[in-house]
């Protein structure tokens, strides 16, 4: 069992990394912990929109594909692009992980 670090409660965590007890309390804790990399008030101020080349013509990380860029951290067309991009970079790190593993074993088995 663990104390949710927002509001206390106990609850059975799911797995070792599980924080809180409930979704609303990952939530709250998220809207209190997260900073914004554009000051409030700012979001569409000509100094942002320039610092941020917001409004600027990139090619997507994925398809490579030209769009607009509309956000601050925006770098590919869509959240399908995103998502199949971000899928091959974990696929990637635990490939490159058990090949790592392989060779601690090996080292293990010969020394």
């Amino acid at each position: 069992m663990k104390n949710c670090i927002e509001c206390n409660t106990e609850f059975k965590p799911k797995n070792e990394h599980h924080k809180f007890c409930s979704k609303e309390c990952g939530v709250k804790k998220w809207k209190l912990s997260y900073v914004s990399p554009v000051v409030k008030g700012e979001r569409f101020q000509k100094s942002v929109i320039e610092k941020w080349n917001i409004g600027k013509e990139l090619t997507c990380l994925e398809c490579l594909k030209k769009f607009v860029k509309k956000y601050v951290s925006q770098k590919y067309c869509s959240k399908e692009c995103r998502g199949i991009y971000n899928k091959k970079i974990i696929e990637e790190r635990d490939k490159q992980t058990k090949i790592d593993r392989a060779r601690m074993e090996q080292i293990e088995n010969v020394g």
